[in-house]
């Protein structure tokens, strides 16, 4: 399963994203039907195509933690996947209302998304599987909390206050899912280190 979601993620997904926004980002047209809306549709399908493949593996039947895991992994990377499609959302809707948004700042808000993508990777991987048995790696999982505070949830917030201050989008949903995120990962590395002092 890490294989073929890195695989999509990686070979499918991220240069895809990276070759449509540079290729015909400024020329998408609303009133064709290759338009904004429908790249927002085909991209949703991300975290829809995470879901099936991390809940038809053929092992869940058989262990109950492989279970539970599928369904931590399902809510938690499904939510990060829609915060990134969510980020690209924004861009697409730059190109159909004007906010005014500098190119560069586009850029970075998709650079961002396609980074959050990959970073499903590092969630899937601090999960150690033998025979029916879960562990988690340590300092994987305190590592990739530290990169998602700093270069996904930190970025998307200020990135969506930017957007907020400066372009009146309302973005408050997502910036308030960002700040629980935040919250979420400091008190996950907080809990971790606090059971090895112990």
């Amino acid at each position: 399963m890490f294989h073929t979601w890195g695989l999509f993620v990686v070979v499918a997904l991220t240069p895809n994203i990276a070759i449509t926004f540079a290729v015909c980002g400024d020329d998408l047209d609303k009133e064709s039907y290759l338009g904004p809306n429908t790249l927002k549709v085909i991209v949703c399908f991300t975290p829809v195509l995470f879901l099936l493949l991390l809940n038809t593996a053929k092992d869940l039947a058989e262990h109950e933690n492989y279970r539970n895991l599928a369904t931590q992994l399902s809510l938690r990377i499904a939510i990060d996947l829609f915060d990134g499609v969510a980020m690209l959302n924004l861009v697409l809707d730059e190109k159909e209302n004007q906010y005014g948004i500098e190119k560069e700042f586009e850029i970075a808000m998709i650079t961002a998304a396609c980074f959050s993508f990959m970073l499903t990777l590092l969630q899937m991987l601090e999960n150690k599987l033998d025979k029916g048995c879960c562990q988690i790696r340590k300092k994987l999982v305190i590592i990739r909390n530290v990169i998602q505070m700093l270069f996904v949830n930190m970025a998307f917030l200020i990135i969506r206050l930017v957007i907020f201050v400066k372009y009146g989008k309302d973005e408050s949903i997502f910036m308030a899912k960002n700040g629980i995120a935040l919250f979420l990962s400091f008190s996950e590395i907080y809990y971790l280190l606090r059971q090895d002092k112990v």
